[in-house]
């Protein structure tokens, strides 16, 4: 089976389109074309003119970032200056072909699909309806069951204020009216990527990982002095990179990777939460692939996913309880935990689980059977 991926050649810090890209070629015979992955002669040919002269593709994904895009916009180029983002293409590039892309892919009639990695509560309702005009099925990073409307997610936090924010619904909404072209595929972790020290020689009790949260800055006393020094400078340096609009290298990149891995890998305890909006972030699989204890707040689809507290997470939604669970369990006990939640990841949150997920759902997109899927007790499932 032949399939096409349309799109913009780009390294960036979280490898969610990597995934993507990783399980489509292992379940197909993909290529790729766009800026930064195909020659100058291709990109001037133009998409349409170029498939002419390829053989016929059963299958096209078209890049999450060309969901979004918006011709009206002029600064593309300078959104590209990121210092998580590392570019094979030239910036001007995208608003240059974006277009002709996303109109390509909305007139072709074979199967389609794009993927969301963005966040599902602040959703232009034009990208909802770019996604329904392409009449393409889309890789949810959350999906059905994975998410709460925000009413219900307000009333059970404690921060009010943060619902003040230009938060929306239009996806929520979007995931229950057309969960027919939904394929539920949260984030998961390369099997190249998990890391097997036991919890007894970890020199970090404790760590704090990824943007500070409300819910994560309530907790940072609890760090060591040492851990809490590391994290100022941490997000001092990153400050300053930002500030300074240091443009993203392929190297640098890979070595905040490696640096935020290791802090993983050395901690007997990572401290997971997804914000007052619950997302299941990556971390909820990260830290258990590194053979972290995972401790911290539930997430939308907590039980969905296969997490169970005390089994293969530790669910502290308080300073107060995580203080008590950081002194007063044993190593023992926390291997045992630790060993369960990386057997639950990697058995069914790693690229080879997806993989076998996604071949489950694209054959029944091609028999023309697929009523959406969704996650239940563990289990991936179909409609």
């Amino acid at each position: 089976m032949k399939a096409l991926y349309l799109g913009f050649n780009r390294k960036y810090i979280h490898p969610q389109t990597d995934l993507i890209q990783r399980v489509f070629s292992s379940l197909t015979d993909l290529t790729f074309y766009g800026p930064g992955f195909s020659s100058e002669e291709e990109i001037h040919q133009g998409i349409n003119q170029w498939c002419k002269s390829n053989e016929k593709f059963d299958i096209i994904i078209l890049d999450g970032i060309l969901v979004g895009y918006d011709k009206s916009e002029s600064n593309y180029a300078n959104s590209f200056k990121n210092s998580n983002e590392h570019i094979f293409f030239r910036p001007y590039e995208f608003a240059k072909y974006a277009e002709e892309y996303r109109t390509f892919f909305t007139q072709s009639k074979t199967i389609k699909f794009t993927f969301t990695t963005w966040d599902p509560y602040n959703i232009p309702y034009k990208d909802i309806v770019f996604l329904i005009q392409s009449n393409s099925y889309i890789i949810d990073v959350f999906g059905d069951r994975l998410s709460k409307h925000l009413n219900k997610l307000e009333s059970k936090t404690r921060f009010k204020t943060f619902f003040t924010s230009n938060f929306n619904d239009n996806w929520i909404i979007f995931e229950k009216k057309y969960r027919h072209k939904i394929i539920s595929f949260p984030h998961a972790i390369f099997a190249s990527d998990f890391f097997y020290s036991p919890i007894e020689k970890r020199k970090k009790k404790f760590s704090i990982i990824g943007v500070l949260y409300l819910e994560r800055k309530e907790v940072i006393k609890l760090l060591s002095s040492r851990a809490r020094i590391e994290l100022f400078f941490r997000r001092f340096t990153e400050f300053l990179i930002f500030k300074l609009k240091i443009k993203g290298s392929f190297k640098r990149i890979k070595r905040k990777i490696e640096s935020y891995q290791s802090l993983i890998e050395n901690s007997k305890f990572c401290y997971v939460s997804g914000s007052p909006l619950r997302y299941p972030v990556r971390k909820y699989f990260e830290v258990p692939s590194k053979g972290a204890v995972p401790i911290g707040w539930k997430c939308n689809g907590f039980e969905n996913l296969g997490f169970k507290d005390g089994e293969n997470f530790i669910v502290a939604e308080n300073k107060e309880t995580l203080s008590k669970y950081l002194s007063g369990l044993q190593d023992t006990k926390l291997s045992q935990i630790a060993r369960n939640a990386q057997k639950l990841v990697f058995e069914k949150h790693s690229d080879y689980a997806r993989i076998s997920q996604l071949s489950e759902s694209l054959k029944l997109i091609i028999d023309n059977s697929f009523n959406g899927s969704y996650w239940e007790d563990g289990s991936y499932k179909h409609y």
